[in-house]
């Protein structure tokens, strides 16, 4: 078992630079932009890359080692990588996971305790959703999903949602859909090339 804290997120894209806008607008902060990755961050340090490759779409989550990938117990793609210079830039929203889709909530959870040493931080059994990680810092969420939403989701997390919406449609952004559940509240976009991103808040007594 490992014990490590994820770096962050990477997305594969045609063109890095493209996406730029999109994830400004939301609120992570440009640090690097070379001609195969772009590097951002978020209020917390936690940082998405933007690197040109053509591979899986979606949002994969990025665990310091040696660079290699590898996949949970359903396949969900995941990969390592040396990690970054520190920046002191910082965005205004907050990288709280990555979301993946899984058949067995229970199963796939427990695999991620006992291969990559991360913990529960947040279950709710209504609306099977599973969070793991370490106490802070960017973590993983399970929940059921089916077809292409099976690609990985970029998760933040807001203090008030309602908030994140009014801003980000004043940009030109208004969220594809928006939801409530017992613990809280969930809106979802979806950057230039399709690749879907949730902000999610604690509104509920979950």
């Amino acid at each position: 078992m490992i014990h490590v804290r994820p770096l962050g997120a990477r997305i594969a894209s045609a063109m890095p630079q493209n996406l730029v806008p999109f994830y400004q607008t939301v609120g992570f902060a440009l640090i690097e932009a070379g001609p195969e990755r772009i590097r951002m961050a978020d209020a917390s340090g936690a940082e998405i890359w933007l690197e040109a490759a053509r591979e899986v779409p979606g949002a994969v989550l990025v665990w310091p080692g040696e660079v290699r990938v590898f996949y949970d117990l359903e396949g969900n793609l995941h990969r390592s990588a040396s990690k970054p210079n520190p920046t002191d830039i910082r965005g205004r929203a907050r990288l709280h996971a990555v979301l993946y889709g899984v058949v067995d909530l229970v199963e796939s959870g427990a695999w991620y305790e006992a291969h990559l040493g991360l913990s529960q931080r947040f279950y709710d059994e209504a609306s099977d959703w599973l969070e793991l990680g370490p106490d802070e810092g960017v973590g993983v969420a399970l929940t059921f999903l089916a077809g292409d939403e099976r690609r990985g989701v970029l998760l933040l997390i807001a203090p008030d949602i309602r908030d994140e919406v009014e801003r980000l449609q004043k940009a030109g952004l208004p969220p594809i859909w928006t939801r409530r559940t017992a613990w809280g509240r969930l809106a979802a976009w979806a950057d230039p090339e399709g690749n879907p991103l949730v902000i999610i808040d604690r509104s509920g007594s979950g």
